[in-house]
């Protein structure tokens, strides 16, 4: 920022800058990994450290709870300027919303938006496996050099099975004679 543009911003002139997480597009009804991040500046253009900046959802239509269960959040900005909220729940009503993010400074509100979409497609980890997908899995459970006992264990689409085969006889360890040596061999 230049010296002139400096000197005509108001005294505490804040800026907010989106870093991360515009146009993200999360799956109904799943856990955002997503980070949305915002950076703070004065009005020098430096990072402004240590200033509260609330992360807001819409009250209704396609929104969110973040992970304190509420839908709005306070986080104070780094060293860096930067503050971010991640981990939000998004509810089951597709569409795009407007993430508001807002920072108030003695007699000054700035405030912008992160844009987000709920799509209509149904999260992966309510998406069906596929049915041809098996997958084989085979312990055996060795005991020296005895073996104990082998499980199979198939699993696929449906509840896995397991079989086990029967233990092989168990024998107790034995030595052999013992051999003492004196002297060169």
């Amino acid at each position: 920022m230049c010296l002139f543009a400096a000197l005509l911003a108001p005294a505490g002139a804040l800026t907010i800058e989106v870093v991360e997480g515009s146009g993200a597009i999360a799956a109904r009804g799943s856990v955002s990994p997503q980070r949305f991040t915002v950076q703070v500046k004065d009005a020098a253009g430096a990072p402004a450290p240590s200033v509260t900046v609330q992360f807001r959802l819409p009250s209704e239509g396609p929104s969110g709870d973040f992970p304190s269960g509420s839908k709005s959040e306070s986080v104070l900005t780094g060293p860096d300027g930067k503050a971010y909220v991640r981990g939000i729940r998004w509810n089951s009503t597709p569409g795009k919303l407007d993430l508001l993010v807002l920072v108030t400074n003695q007699d000054q509100r700035v405030e912008t938006t992160i844009a987000a979409e709920i799509s209509a497609e149904l999260p992966a980890s309510r998406q069906l496996a596929p049915k041809t997908a098996k997958k084989w899995i085979i312990l055996a459970v060795v005991s020296g050099a005895t073996a104990a006992g082998l499980a199979v264990v198939r699993g696929g689409a449906t509840a896995p099975s397991v079989t086990t085969a029967p233990a092989a006889a168990s024998l107790p360890p034995s030595l052999g004679a013992p051999v003492i040596t004196i002297g060169k061999p």
